[in-house]
């Protein structure tokens, strides 16, 4: 279960430490996610992540809130961003997913009795 006040945890989560070592700026440009002006793909991925691990059901009731009010675009540059038929999702999605499955296995590479499984799930 996602704690939904994360100041309320010892360690806080930090997506822009995590995005940097994904390299998620890099996959973004390899997916061919680019912007002409305005915010740039990776605040914009950055806040669609965070607002879900910080509790908010949705877009509206996020940039209802003074942390999206005090962000230097709208709401409406983040639906933009998520409704373009240009951005190649599933691109971006196996490019990072692949850098996950890759690190798993880089972990477990010294025991080699045991196996590796990663298993996901979008069912309820």
């Amino acid at each position: 279960m996602i704690n939904k006040n994360l100041s309320s945890c010892n360690r806080a989560i930090s997506f822009e430490s995590l995005f940097t070592y994904i390299g998620v700026r890099s996959l973004l440009a390899k997916a061919k996610f680019s912007k002409r002006s305005g915010a740039d793909v990776f605040t914009l991925l950055s806040v669609l992540v965070t607002s879900i691990f910080k509790g908010y059901p949705n877009l509206y009731r996020f940039f209802a809130s003074t942390e999206g009010r005090s962000l230097p675009f709208s709401r409406d540059s983040v639906y933009r961003f998520l409704s373009n038929p240009k951005y190649d999702w599933q691109s971006l999605m196996f490019y990072i997913a692949t850098f996950i499955i890759r690190f798993i296995c880089k972990l477990n590479k010294n025991n080699e009795n045991q196996v590796n499984c990663l298993v996901v799930d979008d069912t309820f």
